[in-house]
């Protein structure tokens, strides 16, 4: 505390030395202490005594709902996230923002408390921000101050208000350090560094570099055990040491070297580069690609059943939560078409998607999906054709041209039960499980109230077939011996897939079958009996050393026949 001081106009070179620095001058006192945060860096703050109730200095969390007027003359209200200086009863200033209006400096003072301190930069980050307030101040608890350096600006505080302001110390000096921070100890290791920075310093120069940054060391089997000062709360791990090294060394003393690896690769310039072929094959049939937003809201998010990602401080409920699926963005784009005239579409998006598959951080996953929908017409009536609506049987063509012409990928689907879809199928990309379509579910629909009816959609996860996409096509040569064709009529049951069949042929053909299609099915209960139906499938024989003879192809077919009446209950139709 110091008494008898004279609050005036502060000396026209300190004056010049806060306008130097963008700083206005207010009086003596406030300025001593803003020209010492901007000489040594650490705050410092400067109370009239007189104005301290109880004489006492507190610190504490506020209570909600507490409020205190600042130095701005702003009135707010405070809540346990802020840290408060108080004179035992009443806050008096923000801790390590602003200080209290009631407890300033003004022309009147005579007796002033001088206050030099350290906080935690988390909670004055937190207060800051819970406020909005950002001050000299703030800016430099929040990022880490020296804790020794209370001492400092105390001391340079003192002094300069001795000969600035006069008066006369009348108090002890009350030093309160209940929890001493330690120094960290850090270790360098020398092959560390020579990895990270791909050349190797000397021994000699490392040490003269953390001596220079005042960094205690001691060297022995190729580390350093480094006593990092507090005035250098930026460093706290090796790679940060490392950094510093190569900081004072000069980054141009690094050569460049095309060996060292990174996420950057020639020969994959664009790692992305194989949805361009995705995107215009699409183009091709008629799709036209969207971009809808990455936030929606929680019902939007969790319609598609997943656990979705939840926003910590979300612009609005409408971008509170990050998608899980891209089909209600397609959904409204859709609707919003539809209700200006537009109602025979198809549209795609590629984009990404997070889903909480986990607790906490680590359980969010990101994923690239592909997703699909199309409603109305595929083809419109006219004079050169008649109407041809889009149903399941054009999405699964869509879905053919684009992973089995274009990509040269193999395509099945198999029964699902997707919660999103009325009828739904799983898509099988090269024998993996890559996605779902079929008729998109009234639930997407009702709940984000829209207006669509009869649509139809997939979504694909791309992450599980990416690295199948774009692989080199290996060239077959043109085989110059005939074909020869085979129809076999089969009777199945009605409920048998046709797909596990034609797969059950490919299996079992020895290499020589190159093609089947089912070319006609028979339903007739008097004809075939109950529940069964009569396949016909067109077979393709093909040898590529030799032409086939009946004698090659007839024990084939008889195998497959055999195979087939045994595994699915088949028989052969005369």
């Amino acid at each position: 505390v110091f008494s008898n001081v004279t609050v005036e106009s502060s000396p026209q070179w300190l004056v010049d030395r806060l306008k130097s620095v963008g700083q206005r001058s207010v009086n003596n006192i406030v300025d001593i202490s803003n020209y010492v945060l901007m000489e040594i860096g650490h705050p410092t703050h400067i109370f009239d005594y007189d104005k301290v109730k109880n004489k006492k200095i507190h610190i504490r969390r506020a209570t909600k709902g507490e409020t205190l007027i600042t130095l701005d003359e702003v009135s707010y209200k405070l809540d346990p996230t802020n840290l408060l200086i108080t004179d035992g009863k009443s806050p008096i200033a923000l801790a390590g923002v602003m200080g209290g209006k009631d407890s300033a400096v003004t022309s009147s003072t005579s007796t002033i408390l001088i206050e030099s301190a350290y906080f935690d930069p988390v909670t004055i980050r937190k207060s800051s921000k819970k406020l909005f307030i950002a001050t000299d101040a703030s800016k430099r608890f929040e990022r880490g101050v020296d804790p020794n350096g209370c001492q400092l600006a105390f001391w340079r505080v003192v002094s300069l208000i001795k000969d600035i302001a006069g008066g006369d110390l009348i108090t002890n000096v009350n030093d309160l350090y209940p929890k001493r921070i330690i120094e960290k100890t850090i270790t360098l290791r020398k092959a560390e560094l020579d990895l990270v920075l791909g050349i190797s310093i000397d021994d000699d120069k490392i040490n003269k570099i953390l001596n220079g940054l005042g960094i205690e060391h001691t060297f022995q089997n190729k580390e350093w055990l480094c006593k990092i000062p507090l005035f250098r709360p930026d460093i706290e791990k090796e790679i940060d040491l490392v950094e510093e090294i190569a900081r004072i060394n000069g980054y141009s003393s690094i050569p460049a070297d095309l060996t060292l690896q990174g996420t950057f690769r020639f020969k994959s310039i664009d790692p992305e580069r194989y949805l361009a072929d995705i995107r215009q094959s699409l183009a091709s049939i008629g799709f036209h690609q969207v971009f809808s937003n990455s936030l929606q809201n929680k019902v939007e998010a969790a319609l598609s059943g997943i656990p979705a990602v939840a926003m910590m401080n979300p612009l609005s409920q409408d971008m509170s939560t990050l998608r899980t699926s891209l089909l209600p963005g397609l959904l409204k784009a859709s609707d919003l078409n539809m209700k200006h005239g537009t109602k025979d579409l198809r549209l795609f998006e590629l984009g990404h998607v997070h889903h909480q598959e986990k607790q906490g951080l680590d359980g969010i996953k990101e994923y690239k999906y592909l997703s699909a929908v199309i409603m109305g017409n595929a083809i419109s009536d006219s004079i050169h054709s008649s109407k041809i609506e889009e149903d399941l049987f054009t999405l699964k063509g869509y879905l053919s041209f684009l992973f089995v012409n274009k990509l040269s990928m193999k395509m099945e689907l198999a029964d699902s039960d997707n919660e999103g879809f009325a009828f739904s199928k799983s898509i099988f990309i090269n024998r993996k499980n890559a996605g779902v379509m079929g008729i998109l579910s009234n639930k997407y629909i009702d709940s984000m109230d829209l207006d669509i009816k009869n649509i139809y959609g997939f979504e694909i996860n791309l992450d599980t077939i990416k690295m199948m996409i774009g692989k080199k096509k290996v060239f077959n040569p043109i085989i110059p011996y005939p074909k020869i064709y085979r129809d076999l009529n089969l009777v199945i049951s009605q409920e048998q897939e046709v797909g596990d069949i034609i797969e059950c042929f490919y299996k079992n053909g020895k290499k020589l079958i190159t093609n089947i299609k089912p070319v006609n099915i028979f339903i007739d209960k008097n004809a075939i009996g109950e529940n069964l139906k009569s396949v016909t499938f067109s077979v393709e024989f093909q040898n590529s050393s030799k032409t086939l003879e009946d004698k090659d192809v007839n024990p084939v077919i008889d195998e497959i026949i055999r195979v087939v009446e045994s595994k699915f209950n088949a028989k052969l139709r005369t």
